[in-house]
């Protein structure tokens, strides 16, 4: 007879919720409608695209690109925690690589490139994190 597979929980405490997913996404919209897109969260940190990035803060991908090289030079950002590389299907049916900035990336940049949108939808993520962390990833 085949083993049952554990479900995966946030913390190792046994009492703590299960996750039924390693990540979830969710719907973010703006306070005025216009910016509006799905956000991966994966229970420790929000991951947004860099089309998300440019559009919360109101930038070229240039500029999202350059303050981002130097917020890892500078040591603001780690690469490998901050910048992630997630397979995403499209709608030909294949699997395109894109690059993911976490919920750290944004706040840093943020400060760098102030926007209209930051604020507000750091407040969102933090607001998710936290139902999160009291489901268990069950609500997003």
């Amino acid at each position: 007879m085949a083993k049952k597979k554990a479900t995966p929980r946030v913390s190792d405490d046994p009492s703590a919720p299960a996750m039924t997913f390693a990540y979830r996404f969710s719907n973010y919209e703006s306070a005025d409608g216009r910016v509006k897109f799905k956000v991966r969260i994966d229970g420790h940190t929000v991951w947004l695209t860099q089309p998300q990035l440019c559009a919360l803060l109101q930038r070229l991908k240039q500029q999202i690109s350059a303050y981002a090289a130097a917020a890892i030079r500078d040591g603001a950002l780690r690469e490998r925690r901050d910048v992630k590389i997630f397979v995403t299907p499209n709608s030909f049916g294949s699997r395109l690589p894109v690059q993911h900035y976490s919920l750290q990336a944004m706040q840093v940049l943020s400060d760098r490139l102030p926007s209209k949108y930051g604020p507000h939808f750091l407040t969102w993520a933090q607001a998710k994190l936290a139902l999160w962390a009291k489901t268990g990833g069950s609500e997003v």
